[in-house]
């Protein structure tokens, strides 16, 4: 259980820092267009 709960919040840490960058990316790309 204790391992798998683990596990999870890890996954759930690079999803986010996934979505972040794409974010930042996008962002930039905005900026970069003005």
């Amino acid at each position: 259980q204790n391992y798998m709960t683990g596990l999870w919040s890890l996954i759930q840490t690079d999803y986010s820092t996934d979505m972040l960058c794409e974010w930042w990316v996008q962002r930039n790309d905005r900026l970069d267009g003005l």
